[in-house]
């Protein structure tokens, strides 16, 4: 390994099929796993000392976010995933991000790299509203080491790159 470098795995990701928020994959790509089961995975990811991701990634919400309803179960849904242990959320969406920095304090806030994060304003901005690790956009950051550098030194939150488009 080169120094400096970390290579050890600490968290691993996941989200049910259907979520109220939805995510950033097709749900039928993902298993159908029972609540049971995600809690038995969860406590199976911290007996091996690693941190559970909840992915809640959609970019838009379509408007749903201005309706009360719906914002109290995404709140009744975010509290189902703190009280299964998830410890944290890779969020797309500002509103969500807001509510999560928020109401959720506890959870480690990813911004996902499908918000599409290139300059140094918008890295202030997410980490201002709370983002512990911003994912930069792997389309057009990963290889502007201008922007890198520019973005690490404006920003305390820290910063994840992805070596491959599909994960």
């Amino acid at each position: 390994a080169m120094p400096g470098v970390h290579t050890r795995v600490a968290e691993i990701y996941g989200a049910h099929r259907e979520t109220i928020t939805g995510g950033g994959r097709p749900s039928y790509r993902l298993p159908d796993v029972s609540d049971q089961t995600f809690r038995r995975h969860l406590t199976l990811a911290h007996n091996l000392g690693l941190r559970f991701n909840y992915v809640l990634n959609a970019p838009s919400f379509g408007g749903r976010e201005n309706d009360p309803e719906w914002l109290r179960q995404v709140t009744h849904f975010l509290e189902s995933l703190a009280d299964a242990g998830v410890d944290s959320l890779t969020v797309a969406n500002k509103h969500l991000v807001q509510m999560v920095s928020r109401d959720f304090p506890d959870f480690r806030l990813h911004l996902s790299l499908i918000a599409d994060i290139d300059t140094v304003e918008e890295a202030r901005y997410f980490e201002s509203m709370g983002a512990d690790v911003i994912i930069l956009s792997p389309f057009t950051a990963n290889r502007d080491f201008v922007a890198l550098r520019e973005i690490r030194s404006a920003v305390s939150c820290k910063l994840e790159l992805y070596a491959n488009i599909p994960c």
